[in-house]
């Protein structure tokens, strides 16, 4: 969770973009912001959020859930609310959730909530990961992963015969800009045998079909974080600007053209494993 492998923008509009994509994700798994597999049968639980990002989730929860502990963590807190906004059991704390996890996380929350780490977990990371969030987790706690496949995207077209060829180019165009994409995100394939070597037990998987009326809002919300991110990359590898310029011009052209003329949207594929920290006499 280190800002300097984030390489999208973190700006009020940059935070404006993420509260879109949470409320889009809500949407799409059926406005439930945990699994039912996640037995919330007591009130008074200590959660975490982790990689918060705006603290969306977080505010959210609380509203549906008012008497519980709600904690997000992060490396980078400029974007959440004020601390005089906030209900007095929801809070903000720096973490790094790449590095060795302070003692006073460590057997602290009943629920762990993770979503979009996609940008800055590489595959070789995982293992760690997973085993520093059931470090975080008391006995018998879930973990709640929410993830996006980039690779997977799938381009909808509402009107007429073409598949959205233009916004297909630029999602290819990606992984020249990040060649490394394709083995950094090969645990998105398998994320319940993940979480099952890390030790969870009662593991579930679960991708929605999206709501058609998100296909847009979505398709709009990648486009502005292709241009957040295309900006942060020309700063740091100036050999990129031919192939960003090329992806700037497709995207303000013939992929907005298809956006409005086609209708088309994007699917992007959507995600959760949850997974059950053992018991201590499991």
């Amino acid at each position: 969770m280190s800002t300097g492998k984030y390489w999208l923008g973190q700006s009020a509009w940059s935070a404006t973009r993420l509260r879109l994509q949470h409320e889009l994700t809500k949407t799409n798994f059926n406005n439930r912001l945990l699994d039912p597999a996640i037995a919330l049968q007591k009130e008074n639980l200590t959660i975490a959020d982790v990689a918060t990002g705006t603290g969306a989730w977080c505010l959210d929860f609380h509203e549906k859930h008012p008497d519980n502990t709600i904690e997000g963590l992060d490396v980078n807190l400029n974007e959440v609310p004020p601390k005089k906004w906030l209900p007095g059991n929801v809070s903000f704390h720096y973490l790094d959730l790449l590095k060795e996890v302070p003692e006073e996380f460590v057997g602290r929350y009943d629920i762990v909530h993770m979503q979009y780490a996609v940008l800055f977990v590489r595959d070789r990371e995982v293992e760690g990961l997973l085993g520093t969030l059931m470090r975080m987790l008391k006995p018998g706690g879930y973990l709640q992963w929410g993830e996006a496949h980039p690779l997977q995207y799938i381009f909808h077209a509402a009107e007429g015969k073409e598949k959205a060829p233009a916004a297909r180019r630029l999602h290819d165009l990606q992984s020249q800009i990040h060649p490394s994409a394709v083995e950094n995100w090969t645990y998105l394939d398998n994320m319940p045998a993940r979480f099952q070597a890390a030790g969870f037990q009662d593991v579930v998987f679960v991708q929605p079909e999206p709501k058609p009326s998100t296909l847009q809002p979505i398709m709009m919300n990648w486009l502005w974080a292709l241009e957040e991110g295309f900006e942060g990359v020309v700063g740091r590898f100036p050999e990129k600007r031919e192939v960003l310029e090329v992806s700037r011009r497709l995207r303000e052209g013939e992929v907005m053209r298809e956006v409005r003329e086609l209708g088309v949207g994007l699917d992007m594929r959507m995600r959760r494993c949850i997974g059950r920290k053992p018991l201590a006499t499991e």
